[in-house]
Parts: C-alpha cells; sequence; structure tokens
C-alpha cells in the first residue's frame, strides 16, 4: 500500500487505504478552541491556556456564558461551525441567533488576547503539519486498526492548535478531530505529536463501536480512553510514557480521571496488542476488556478501602437522601434523566449502591433501566404486586435498590434502612 500524500484547495490530505485526513490550520478555529477550554465548561478542559494567559473578570463572566451553551448543546452545533477554514463571521452565521449572539461576544473580546498567543506558536503549528504528512508507522496503525473495528473507515478533519511546552492534549468530538501542538526545546515534540494523533485516531476508527461499549454497562468513557490510551502510546507510542503516568499517579483515587484511564490502558495493553497482531476484532475483543475493567475496578476499590457511597435517583431523593447522608455517608441526590445519569455514571465504584426513591406514579426512565440488565422485569413484577416496598439486586457489582410508596412521608421509613448501610463499615 502506498501513502498519499497530496494537497486540495491548500489543505494538506494524509491517505492511507483506511484513512484519510485533511489537516487544518484555522484561526477561527483556534480560538474557539482555545476558548473552549478556556471556560472549563465540562470535567475534560486542559488548563495550559489558563497558565499562559492573562484574564480578568468581563473575560470570566463571558466565559461562563459560552460554558452555558456547551453544557446545553454538547458537542455538535458549535464544533461544526468553528472548526472550519471559514472567517469567523462566517461561522457565527451558521448558528442560531441566540447562541450567535453569546459566541460573538465571547470571541470579539477574547480574540485580541489570544491572537498574539496563536501567533507566537505558529511555527510550530506549521513544523507539526508538516510532520503529520509523514508520520511513522501511519499505514501499519490504520491497517490494524480498521481491521479491529469491523472494518472502519476512518474520513475526518483534524485541525492543529498551539500549546506550550510540555502540555499536549486532543479531542475527537463533534466528528471533529484536534490536536494541541506541545513544544520541546524550541521545536515540535515529534515522537509526542505521533502519540497523540494516533491516540484520537483510535477514537475515530472506534466511533461506529460507541453503542456496543454502552451495552457493557461500564462507563463509556473511560472504556474508550482505556482502549485508546493502550493503542498510543502504549502499542503505537511510547509505551513507557503510559507506564510513567501510571507511576506518577499512583497515590491518586480511581475516581482521578486522568489516573483511570492511564491505569486501565496500560491493563488492557499486553492483551489488546496480542488481539491485535492475531487479527481479533474489537467484537471478539470486547469481553476480554470487560473483565479487565471490572477485575482493576475491584482491586482500586479494595485498596482504597472505601465504604460504599449512595447515588439517589428521583425527585423525593432530595429530600429523603439526607436520611442516608446524616448516617455518615457520601450522598449523591439527582433527578432521573439522561444528564444525571451522565454525569454520575463515571463515578459509579463496585462498592457504591444506586437507589431509586419512588414516590407515587414516578417512573424509570429507559435510559436508566439498561442498569439493571435481565433483572428489569422482577423490579416491574414487584411494583405491580406490592404498593409499597423495595427491591434489592447487583449488576456490575454493584447494589441497586427501588423503593416505592404512595408519597414522600410513606418512603421515609424505607429510605431509613436502605440496603447497602446495615452491613457497611461507618
Amino acid at each position: 500500500m502506498t501513502l498519499l500524500l497530496c494537497l486540495i484547495a491548500a489543505v494538506p490530505v494524509v491517505e492511507t487505504k483506511e484513512l484519510r485526513a485533511e489537516i487544518h490550520v484555522s484561526e477561527t478555529a483556534q480560538i474557539f478552541h482555545i476558548v473552549d477550554q478556556l471556560s472549563n465548561w465540562g470535567k475534560y478542559q486542559h488548563q495550559q491556556y489558563r497558565r499562559a494567559l492573562t484574564l480578568d473578570a468581563e473575560d470570566e463572566a463571558l466565559l461562563r456564558e459560552h460554558a452555558a451553551i456547551r453544557k446545553a448543546r454538547g458537542y455538535g452545533l458549535l464544533d461544526h461551525a468553528f472548526y472550519t477554514d471559514d472567517s469567523r463571521e462566517k461561522a457565527l452565521a451558521t448558528l442560531p441567533e441566540k447562541e450567535r449572539d453569546v459566541e460573538r461576544r465571547v470571541l470579539d473580546r477574547l480574540a485580541p488576547k489570544l491572537l498574539p498567543f496563536i501567533a507566537a506558536h505558529a511555527k510550530n503549528v506549521a513544523a507539526a503539519r508538516d510532520r503529520l504528512q509523514a508520520t511513522p508507522e501511519l499505514q501499519r496503525f490504520t491497517a490494524e486498526a480498521s481491521r479491529f473495528f469491523l472494518g472502519a473507515h476512518a474520513d475526518v478533519p483534524v485541525y492543529l492548535m498551539p500549546s506550550v511546552e510540555g502540555a499536549s492534549g486532543g479531542g475527537y468530538n463533534g466528528d471533529r478531530l484536534t490536536l494541541e501542538v506541545a513544544e520541546k526545546k524550541g521545536g515540535v515534540d515529534a515522537e509526542g505529536l505521533d502519540d497523540l494523533f494516533f491516540h484520537e485516531l483510535w477514537h475515530a476508527f472506534a466511533a461506529g463501536q460507541r453503542d456496543a461499549m454502552k451495552a457493557t454497562g461500564l462507563d463509556v468513557t473511560t472504556l474508550s480512553e482505556g482502549f485508546a490510551h493502550a493503542a498510543a502510546p502504549g502499542i503505537y507510542g511510547k509505551r513507557q510514557d503510559l507506564v510513567d503516568a501510571v507511576s506518577r499517579a499512583k497515590a491518586q483515587p480511581w475516581s482521578d480521571n486522568s489516573a483511570r484511564f492511564d491505569r486501565l490502558g496500560l491493563a488492557l495493553l499486553p492483551s489488546l496488542n496480542e488481539a491485535l497482531r492475531n487479527g481479533e476484532t474489537f467484537t471478539a475483543y470486547l469481553p476480554r476488556a470487560v473483565a479487565i475493567y471490572r477485575g482493576l475496578e475491584a482491586v482500586s476499590a479494595a485498596l482504597e478501602n472505601t465504604k460504599p457511597r449512595f447515588f439517589c435517583f428521583g425527585e423525593a431523593s432530595f429530600e429523603l437522601g439526607k436520611l442516608i447522608f446524616d448516617q455518615g455517608y457520601d450522598t449523591w441526590m439527582r433527578a432521573m434523566n439522561a444528564k444525571a445519569l451522565a454525569e454520575l455514571r463515571s463515578k459509579f465504584r463496585p462498592s457504591d449502591v444506586v437507589v431509586f426513591v419512588l414516590a407515587g406514579d414516578e417512573a424509570i426512565p429507559p435510559e436508566f433501566r439498561e442498569l439493571f440488565s435481565g433483572q428489569w422485569s422482577d423490579v416491574e413484577a414487584s411494583r405491580k404486586q406490592h404498593a409499597i416496598g423495595t427491591w434489592s439486586g447487583k449488576f456490575v457489582d454493584r447494589q441497586l435498590v427501588v423503593t416505592w410508596a404512595k408519597d414522600v412521608a410513606a418512603l421515609r421509613p424505607l429510605v431509613a434502612k436502605v440496603p447497602g448501610m446495615q452491613t457497611a463499615q461507618r
């Protein structure tokens, strides 16, 4: 197979049989990307830009407005608008009026502060663009990734972002791939860039398997990142970087995102490497990955010697969850909706208890039912047979509890004695 390098409309394109990646350097995208990271709208924003730039109170207020839009919209709308080679005005014109007005004020305010930073690092971004057109081992990587992911083909726009020495990062969100170009002794950290490129490309090839990962009942982000860290830097990059990252974070709990991703990546690495060498597919390998995830999670919980925490869902949980909290347990109380589930799911540990507090006719939404796996019919049958009661079961080493009654007053004694507290060490 021949690696093809070509230019289409002055945009470099890297192609193999399994990959087509346009490499973009766009001022519009760079300004938006840095603003997005500065806003800290989610759990995974990169902090090097805050360390490199000085912000005032007005900047922070506008960033909060941007963060509110991001939290409401998620990935997609803004990514498709701003990760483009068009001007900022053309990008803004694609947005609905409300979002357009906010983003215009945010970007117009912050662009003058960001442009000098972008210009100062432009040489390294250009060097990174050249490097990606000659990435070592790219043909091997794309062939093996495509075969593993059932013949997937990745057609992705890649946007390069300026960064600072020792600080790189990336993402594959909204069908756009971003790479933050770290500096190293005044130049580009070439090996780090290669590893980051492979890492994010792995996410692109894996995109079609997200539903399969979700069906495992595990946190999809953790499982996905574990795979990607095992691939790069583990298999296709500097494996020692992954080992060193795990070693540096050995004191961090399982709840720490970076530590959790690195540990799972290192744990998956030997068997994933074997699977790739033997021509296995993702479908065949996934059960092994799930077993490794659960085992590592259980070991982490044992080493941290943690008592159970309680995650309570339902309108009545805001009042009744305090009964659990008052007995000395960390307790989360949330309404039953997809946003709350996504927020808390990555926090679940094997020792934790998930409690549904149902008053009156309140029902458990479909997106929560996958937590019960094959036990959901038992829950439904119990509620039909009894006007008040408690159901308890387990899934993925976590205890699940459903309590129900006609009103909050009737629920109170049930929640005060929720299974999981009686034998727990207080």
